[in-house]
């Protein structure tokens, strides 16, 4: 939506503005494009679009399998724990008297980055942010690592709850 402003120039201001070249023909345009210039320099345009590129968008929130083969969480831990913070989830023993076709595939880590973070398991990763925020390089490169280890969109061939990847924010600085 477009408004209209009016405003005044004593004389010595509009001889400035008729000196003005390579802002604009008419007036008006000179003006808007001086007070867009001035947005840009004083950093209001770049606030103001990241602010609202970010409160678009959701928390990060994404689930990637594998299908036939398994991802050893102990190997896998050591690997990612060079660049990314490890911990840990702590699960009981499944029993001798249990009866389960995943009751050996409990282990599962918590993967940090900057805002990302990652729980994963023998064959299954959910990347996870808690707040909305723009990713950074290191939450772009667990992001990349998590789907290069879970290549798989469903947990399984059939098409059945497939997962969708949301939009994201990448940071500026990246």
């Amino acid at each position: 939506m477009t408004k209209r402003v009016m405003i005044t120039l004593d004389d010595d201001q509009y001889e400035i503005l008729k000196g003005i070249k390579g802002m604009g023909v008419k007036d008006a345009e000179k003006v808007r494009n001086i007070i867009i210039a001035h947005f840009s320099e004083k950093d209001y345009i770049k606030r103001a679009t990241n602010k609202n590129r970010v409160e678009e968008i959701e928390p990060y929130s994404y689930t990637r399998y594998t299908w036939s083969k398994n991802v050893n969480v102990g190997i896998e831990a050591e690997k990612l724990g060079t660049e990314f913070m490890v911990k840990p989830i702590i699960t009981p023993e499944p029993s001798k008297e249990e009866i389960g076709i995943h009751k050996n595939a409990r282990k599962e880590i918590i993967v940090r980055a900057d805002t990302l973070g990652a729980v994963i398991g023998v064959f299954r990763a959910i990347l996870f942010q808690k707040e909305s925020a723009p990713f950074t390089a290191l939450d772009l490169l667990l992001r990349q690592k998590i789907l290069e280890l879970y290549p798989r969109t469903t947990p399984s061939p059939f098409p059945i709850m497939p997962s969708f990847e949301p939009k994201f924010v990448i940071d500026e600085i990246v």
